[in-house]
């Protein structure tokens, strides 16, 4: 079935016919072939914008987005520097080379999370990547056994489907 893997990309492709399953991480090479992409792991905090590690009951979660590229240089972008310190609440991102700005709105939609999980649920190993778009979603307090509405990325298990939330940090 795996027919090549490429070790700088971490990717195998397929015949399409000797593949059954769904996987979220899939690209369709043409009509016969497929290919698949493992998540490499970021190798430092600069090239990223989110990164969390979280237990979610008996499973876990490691999560990162990594920072988009300038459209016009392909320097990667952040939030901007004055005298040397990031300016953390700003509401744009720039190019440090070439200073192209975009809004954070705009910027934001196109980044993706990329998560490494096992399972809360059925215990699989798996890994997916998704549009980095929090949803609100209402929880049981653990404190006070009462419904509250957080932020979370959602994705659901390759394996049982079911869905899994990593919330946003609150502070408190």
């Amino acid at each position: 079935m795996l027919k090549n893997f490429d070790t700088d990309s971490r990717c195998f492709f397929t015949q399409r016919k000797d593949y059954q399953n769904n996987i979220t991480n899939v690209n369709i090479i043409n009509d016969d072939w497929l290919g698949f992409c493992m998540l490499k792991d970021p190798e430092s905090m600069e090239g990223l914008i989110y990164f969390t590690r979280q237990m979610i009951k008996s499973g876990n979660a490691v999560a990162w987005v990594r920072k988009a590229l300038c459209p016009k240089c392909k320097t990667q972008m952040g939030k901007p520097v004055e005298k040397g310190k990031i300016k953390i609440r700003a509401k744009e991102y720039t190019c440090p080379k070439c200073n192209y700005s975009e809004s954070a709105e705009e910027h934001l939609k196109k980044l993706n999370a990329e998560i490494k999980y096992k399972c809360p649920h059925c215990s699989a190993n798996g890994e997916t990547t998704i549009p980095f778009m929090r949803k609100k979603i209402r929880i049981l307090s653990e404190e006070d056994n009462k419904e509250i509405l957080v932020e979370a990325l959602q994705f659901q298990c390759d394996k049982c489907k079911e869905k899994i939330n990593i919330t946003k940090k609150m502070k408190g």
